[in-house]
């Protein structure tokens, strides 16, 4: 026996212009499951399966009008409905036209007087492989939909590595440069710089050797305005490994006292009247490398004493202002 279980609402188009075979077809396939929706000729077979969009269609070979050959080749011309497995029905001095129903599109035919197995038999196939036809065609179109996204991955993939390459190309570029400017620098402010054969030179450059390694040093260079300090502050710092980070020089006379923490240590915005934006302060801006202040004795007790914590190796991580004044 067949298998006639799971054809609920599976639509069945009998094309057939003698009532005594659409009643046999549809006794044998009604109790099966199968909706079965009737047409006597093509242009009517046409226009319901447009409609309706059944599952299969049995279709009789000769036909008054528009022929069963000639209808399938009609219907396989719609892309809507080329899909839909068509089964010719013929008669046995008939097997001539199956080649041409073949031709037209059809896969399958049933022979008259029908065996109702043999019909559902062939329904029950022909549907299950147009089934998994439509279920490939499903999954077809969303794996080439998943491609698609993929190569769109792939592609802002190859973008951001491009990127990434000309960012470390960059990168590169700017070591070197960096290096090549330290390198001058050094040439410039090092020790190289520095000349003098007196005993107080001699004594200032064997200070400086000796500073060489020794990373967390705070230094207290004395002297007449004018006598160099900031050279010599220049030349520990280019003679150190700090050289590649910033050396950034603060003339405390410059800076107004009431200025004097938020120059040094930076700010939030808002921690004072004024205070749009945040504001990175002399001790962050040298992190890594030196700074350099001169004359700061001239603030007041509190400045002072911070900056003198700070430069006395006593203050650790120098912390933005965020409290409101």
């Amino acid at each position: 026996m067949a298998d006639v279980g799971g054809h609920q609402h599976e639509r069945i188009l009998v094309v057939d212009d003698v009532v005594s075979n659409v009643q046999l077809l549809a006794q044998a396939l009604e109790p099966a499951g199968y909706e079965i929706l009737v047409a006597q000729n093509g242009r009517d077979a046409l226009r319901i399966a447009e409609r309706a969009r059944p599952g299969l269609i049995l279709m009789d070979v000769m036909m008054p009008g528009i022929d069963g050959v000639s209808s399938c080749r009609l219907l396989k011309q719609d892309p809507v409905l080329a899909d839909i497995p068509v089964i010719f029905i013929t008669a046995l001095d008939e097997r001539e036209n199956v080649v041409r129903g073949f031709a037209a599109g059809g896969v399958d035919y049933v022979v008259k007087p029908f065996h109702p197995e043999e019909v559902l038999t062939r329904v029950a196939h022909h549907l299950k492989l147009y089934r998994l036809a439509r279920s490939l065609e499903q999954s077809n179109r969303e794996l080439t939909l998943r491609l698609a996204e993929l190569e769109r991955a792939n592609r802002a993939l190859a973008e951001e590595r491009d990127k990434l390459a000309r960012a470390e190309q960059a990168l590169d570029t700017a070591d070197s440069r960096l290096n090549a400017l330290a390198q001058r620098e050094e040439q410039r402010w090092g020790m190289g710089g520095l000349v003098g054969k007196s005993a107080t030179m001699t004594a200032i450059l064997q200070n400086i050797r000796k500073l060489h390694h020794s990373l967390g040093t705070s230094v207290l260079i004395g002297g007449e305005s004018g006598t160099g300090k900031e050279l010599i502050a220049r030349a520990i710092h280019h003679s150190s490994p700090r050289a590649q980070k910033p050396f950034i020089p603060v003339n405390c006379v410059a800076i107004p006292a009431e200025l004097a923490e938020s120059m040094f240590f930076g700010h939030v915005k808002g921690a004072f009247t004024g205070a749009t934006g945040e504001q990175k302060g002399f001790f962050e801006l040298a992190s890594g490398g030196t700074l350099f202040s001169r004359r700061n004795r001239r603030y007041a007790d509190g400045a002072a004493g911070k900056i003198a914590a700070r430069t006395g190796g006593r203050g650790g991580e120098a912390r933005r202002q965020s409290t409101r004044h």
